[in-house]
């Protein structure tokens, strides 16, 4: 009897091995979804009276993950500045080609036109057909002035719509990450390992670690502490909220104090948007505009 029932014990662990390579061919495609592993091991001996120890087969000991959190952590911490000046090569793109510069369309192929116009009637004063090509090229370089303006103006919209919706998915992603510590913490309880909700939530913290600059720690019972700037927005089982200032000048706490944002998607935007190149800031839209 005791070796079917370690035969049985063998064809069990099996299937549940099978069971795990399935799921992993299944989630082959799942953004974020770790590689799961059966840890077999020897199940526990029975003792006979005056013989010794019997083995008693193999079984799944735990179902882990083929994930190496040091990497994760590294990831998180230089996502930001990646994602800082991914938004800011995009916008100077823009810009770029918003001035259209070197091209026939640009700023100082007008301004050249006009003086050269106004060179050649310097030295006619007295041909009144140097006049007009004067007249033509100011208009057509005020026109090109003013359409300029407009769409940086636009562009500066554009990047106000952009942070308002990351402002928003800042506390979406926190309240979701929130949502999935409670879970794991209720799930591992016991002592099962929550694999699946743990790549769930690996997988918003990579988004969130673009768009502001995180910290994150694991606690003991297996909820992440997520700060921005030294101050929690995701403590265990609480979420904070934040907001952007009414002037677009800053993100804030929901007290109305500054977040002290280093990089991230959304300082980028915030540096483009704000930056007039005074006092070594950065030279955005306001500094373009000024020009």
């Amino acid at each position: 009897m005791l070796g079917f029932n370690t035969a049985v014990k063998g064809l069990l662990a099996s299937q549940q091995s099978l069971y795990i390579v399935n799921h992993n061919i299944s989630n082959i495609n799942t953004k974020g979804y770790s590689r799961q592993q059966g840890i077999q091991r020897a199940s526990t001996p029975f003792q006979i009276a005056g013989v010794g120890v019997l083995g008693t087969g193999t079984e799944i000991q735990d179902i882990t993950r083929l994930r190496d959190s040091y990497i994760d952590f590294k990831y998180w911490n230089e996502n930001a500045p990646m994602g800082e000046w991914l938004v800011k090569r995009e916008s100077l793109e823009e810009l770029e080609k918003l001035f259209g510069e070197p091209s026939n369309n640009s700023f100082r192929r007008y301004l050249d036109d006009f003086y050269l116009a106004l060179d050649n009637m310097s030295k006619n004063p007295s041909d009144p057909s140097f006049r007009e090509p004067v007249k033509e090229n100011a208009l057509a370089l005020t026109k090109h002035i003013n359409e300029t303006a407009k769409r940086l103006q636009d562009m500066q919209r554009e990047q106000e719509f952009s942070m308002g919706t990351m402002e928003r998915r800042i506390n979406d992603l926190a309240i979701q990450i929130t949502s999935l510590n409670k879970q794991i913490y209720a799930t591992e309880l016991d002592g099962r390992k929550a694999n699946d909700l743990r790549d769930r939530r690996e997988v918003l913290v990579d988004e969130l670690s673009e768009i502001v600059d995180i910290r994150v720690d694991e606690s003991t019972d297996g909820k992440y502490v997520v700060s921005i700037g030294g101050v929690s927005l995701v403590d265990h089982s609480n979420t904070f909220t934040v907001k952007l200032a009414e002037d677009r000048s800053r993100l804030e706490w929901s007290n109305g104090s500054k977040v002290a944002l280093n990089s991230g998607r959304l300082k980028g935007l915030l540096d483009i948007y704000n930056g007039d190149g005074m006092d070594n800031a950065y030279r955005g839209i306001p500094y373009y505009m000024a020009r």
